[in-house]
Formats: structure tokens, sequence, C-alpha cells
């Protein structure tokens, strides 16, 4: 929902707000730039953004052959275990779906390149954090 948000935003003179729901959660009201979706070279730190907007842009979290390959494998999965590895949609229609504990995603880095997601997720949710889910 944020990333379609800022993606229709580009361009635009209006600086949308981020949902409600975030700001129910104790995130202050953020604009896309605050969040870290303006110029790269002048992104919004990711542990702040994401503390205080309840979203943030990480640029580079993970390298392109590295997504390539996780999106290559996820096509090549039969069509039927695809199907079983879905579990309803969420915001906007889209579908989520569970990727399989199964090579190569077992592999993937969940904390992105060199743990790049791990200072953020610290920052907002604490030392002691726990992943249940990852879709």
């Amino acid at each position: 929902e944020h990333c379609r948000a800022a993606a229709m935003a580009r361009g635009a003179r209006a600086r949308p707000r981020w949902p409600l729901a975030l700001l129910a959660a104790g995130a202050r009201a953020c604009d896309l730039a605050d969040a870290g979706f303006g110029a790269p070279g002048g992104a919004a730190d990711p542990s702040v953004a994401l503390a205080d907007c309840g979203v943030a842009l990480v640029r580079q979290a993970l390298p392109p052959e590295v997504i390539a390959e996780a999106l290559r494998a996820f096509r090549a999965l039969p069509p039927e275990e695809a199907e079983g590895l879905r579990h309803g949609r969420v915001r906007q229609q889209r579908l989520q779906t569970h990727l399989p504990w199964a090579p190569p995603f077992d592999a993937f880095p969940l904390l992105g390149a060199e743990a790049r997601l791990l200072a953020p997720l610290r920052h907002a949710l604490g030392e002691d954090f726990v992943l249940d889910l990852v879709t």
C-alpha cells in the first residue's frame, strides 16, 4: 500500500500522508520524504523513519541478483504448490504468499544484504524483536 502510494505520488504536488492505522499504532503523520521515498541522496534514516512513521524505504536492502533468483525460483514452483502457499488477500486485494522453507528460499537473507534491515527493526521494535511471519 505504501509503495503504491509512493509510486502514485511521484511527480505529484500534493504530499500524501500515511494511513490512520499507522497513526493509531503510535506513528506520527509522515509524508513520503519522511519515510525515505524522496531523492536517493536525501533519503531519510530508515531507523528513524520506521520508528516515527511505521514504514521506511531501505534502498538496496537486497542485491538485484538475489531478488531475481527468488523470482525465478518462485515462478518455477509447480502451479499447485504455488497455489497452496497463497493464504488470502491483503490491502488493495494483493495476494499474500508464504514461501516454502526449502532451497533457495531457506537461504534468503530476511534481514537484507549485510543485515541492512536489522538496525531499523531493532530501533523500532527493540533488541529482542522476533519475526513470526515473512511474506
